[in-house]
């Protein structure tokens, strides 16, 4: 009886992470945060994908990256062909155009909207999410908050603590999940031990006060290049409002920026 809320949430497709939260719930935020190249944006790809195709409604801010790079990448993910042969169209195969083809045709159908307008202020990007809510949309992506203008402030820390806030708030307001991208601006290249923690995330500005869910992300090959790390990634379930923390640990194909939920 106790878990029945469990079945309201949206799946993320990530066995682990939605038993322990019941999926992303009415008004929550969460946060997905990496340093560059650990592959937020395949996160939030991966997430959208797997939402997407059990029908709901996805919608995707990506203010740094066009939505053609994107589809791109759900093309990749869909057809398993690397995404840049796919961009560049470099000696594909008759059966691959084929199965390019037939990817087109169900991505297509998949009910995501992307907005992919350049350098939103934060008023702004609040407006388009209220318009998305009107159009059916069950869940917000934002690409990233390093890329929303607009937030009060002196420094960088406090525009950024004061958007987030913001986008906390929206979330409250639309009654729907938001997840918010984040980058660690924090150097951590110098560690022992490279995977994030809270303490870093604070560098970019107070985020952690707003977030009900806080997921980073690490990619130990990254730093080892050793091969049995390759196909490897850990995303911490760092702070959860409402329940357990616990490191999740995920398959990572580099092929097609994929992240794969490691179901035994």
């Amino acid at each position: 009886y106790g878990h029945k809320h469990e079945s309201t949430g949206i799946k993320t497709g990530f066995s682990v992470f939605d038993s322990l939260t019941g999926g992303l719930i009415g008004s929550a935020l969460m946060i997905i945060a990496a340093r560059p190249g650990i592959g937020k944006t395949a996160m939030m790809l991966s997430m959208a994908r797997n939402m997407a195709r059990n029908g709901h409604h996805v919608g995707l801010f990506s203010i740094e990256m066009d939505g053609v790079q994107l589809m791109d990448r759900l093309f990749s993910m869909q057809t398993g062909i690397n995404s840049v042969r796919l961009s560049t169209r470099a000696r594909i195969t008759r059966e691959e155009a084929d199965l390019i083809t037939q990817a087109a045709e169900t991505v297509a159908a998949w009910p995501i909207i992307i907005d992919d307008t350049g350098g939103l202020s934060i008023t702004e990007l609040k407006r388009r999410c209220r318009r998305m809510k009107k159009s059916g949309v069950e869940i917000i992506f934002i690409d990233q908050l390093s890329k929303i203008t607009g937030g009060a402030g002196r420094s960088e820390y406090e525009k950024k603590t004061e958007i987030v806030n913001q986008v906390a708030t929206l979330a409250k307001e639309l009654r729907l999940p938001v997840v918010l991208l984040a980058q660690i601006n924090r150097n951590i290249e110098g560690r022992a031990i490279k995977s994030p923690t809270l303490a870093d995330l604070k560098s970019t500005g107070a985020l952690e006060e707003d977030a009900d869910i806080i997921l980073l992300g690490h990619r130990e090959h990254v730093y080892s290049q050793k091969l049995e790390d390759k196909y490897k990634a850990q995303w911490e379930l760092a702070k959860h409002r409402a329940g357990p923390t616990r490191v999740i640990e995920v398959g990572w194909n580099p092929k097609l920026t994929l992240f794969e939920d490691l179901r035994n």
